[in-house]
């Protein structure tokens, strides 16, 4: 009888044999170190494209009208998520002190770059949105790839005609 594993399930089955064989033979095992990094390249190199194409699929399938009430519920589903991970943040912050009984000085150059950094709210939102969305998906800016694969899927919604739909997806 042959059993048939999901991948999911091997995923996790070779996770746990890793962790098991990295404990036993510790140093032994290093030299396959890169069969593991090459798995980890390969699930970063297909996020992008599949963040991208699924975005844009999902949204460019949906009439205009069930996308302006989608996207009300997001933004709303957004800011309660939001809110509650920071009052959780907070209400543990102020259970368990973090950081209390450290004592770190600063030094003064180390000051002066964080002054320099700052990033005015302006400039935080033009950053989302890329100059060339080439250059976001070459250097793996999520942020940008989804915002334009928004934008993108909100005008394939708008020209939601099966005709016309099928051959903008086609010469993707």
């Amino acid at each position: 009888m042959r059993i048939k594993l999901g991948l999911t399930t091997q995923i996790i089955i070779g996770a746990v044999l890793g962790i098991i064989l990295g404990a036993v033979l510790r140093s032994k095992i290093a030299d396959i170190k890169i069969i593991g990094d090459i798995f980890l390249r390969l699930i970063q190199m297909a996020v992008i494209p599949l963040v991208f194409c699924t975005v844009i699929a999902a949204i460019g399938k949906l009439p205009i009208k069930q996308l302006g009430r989608l996207g009300m519920r997001i933004v709303l589903w957004f800011t309660i998520t939001t809110v509650i991970a920071a009052l959780v943040g907070l209400i543990l912050g102020c259970l368990f002190h973090p950081g209390m009984g450290l004592h770190l000085t600063l030094n003064a150059p180390l000051t002066d770059d964080i002054v320099k950094n700052k990033v005015a709210l302006t400039d935080m939102i033009l950053g989302f949105f890329p100059t060339n969305i080439f250059e976001a998906l070459t250097q793996g800016n999520t942020i940008q790839v989804i915002i334009f694969a928004l934008l993108f899927g909100v005008v394939l919604s708008k020209a939601n005609t099966s005709q016309q739909y099928d051959a903008i997806l086609t010469g993707l």
